[in-house]
């Protein structure tokens, strides 16, 4: 027997073919009743019974299918006994309806939950392992001293307060993870250099570069020095 499986669209009723010879064949009939289970879970009232009607059953009465098939009841009835006696079907106690349960429709929806969470599986694997990648090339980057001239360029730059014995090598890191061009980085740590907050009390306030790299304040510099911002 060939394995996997298909996804059915309940438009598929609607469709010229369906019941094209008058009648719904046996096939078409059992194809009917897995279209019309609930997806869900849900109460439905019938005839002032409210009625829990949950994932994978269906309540239709014996006159509903007949007329949805073009079926004699007594061919509805002789057909639903086969399918419970073949284990496909299960019939729910119901004195108002005829109430179903399609027995393998669970593990239908299960095996297709399956396979669409090993694609996502897959899918966050490749995308890990992307990212994983990208982190290790930029160790390597900063290992292998290529961000050494853009390092050299902002820690020469950098006022003495900002500098620490570990700071540089965090430094290497931080500007190893950006997007921003030297350019950007420049212009803006200049920025900041020439701020009020960077030069007040002797450059007191300076921030040690490796957190700001980190935080990438380039992208916020402060507003520049001017004869009306005196410096307190």
């Amino acid at each position: 027997m060939k394995q996997g499986w298909i996804k059915l669209h309940r438009q598929l009723q609607d469709h010229w073919l369906w019941g094209s010879s008058g009648e719904l064949s046996k096939l078409e009939a059992w194809l009917d009743i897995c279209l019309s289970c609930n997806h869900s879970e849900q109460k439905v009232n019938i005839k002032n019974q409210l009625i829990t009607v949950k994932c994978g059953e269906s309540v239709q009465s014996l006159t509903t299918w007949s007329k949805r098939w073009n079926w004699n009841k007594s061919k509805v009835v002789r057909f639903l006994g086969l399918l419970e006696k073949d284990g496909m079907i299960e019939s729910i106690p119901c004195s108002k309806t005829k109430h179903i349960r399609v027995c393998n429709y669970a593990t239908y929806q299960h095996e297709q939950n399956a396979d669409e969470t090993q694609t996502k599986r897959k899918r966050n694997a490749s995308e890990t392992k992307t990212k994983t990648n990208k982190n290790e090339e930029n160790e390597e980057n900063v290992e292998n001293g290529k961000n050494t001239p853009l390092v050299e360029e902002v820690w020469s730059i950098t006022p003495r307060m900002g500098k620490s014995r570990s700071s540089k090598a965090k430094l290497k890191t931080a500007l190893s993870k950006t997007k921003a061009t030297k350019e950007e980085i420049i212009e803006g740590l200049r920025a900041w250099v020439d701020s009020a907050d960077w030069k007040k009390d002797g450059g007191q306030f300076v921030q040690g570069i490796h957190i700001w790299a980190k935080d990438c304040k380039w992208e916020n510099p402060p507003p520049k020095l001017t004869t009306e911002q005196p410096i307190i």
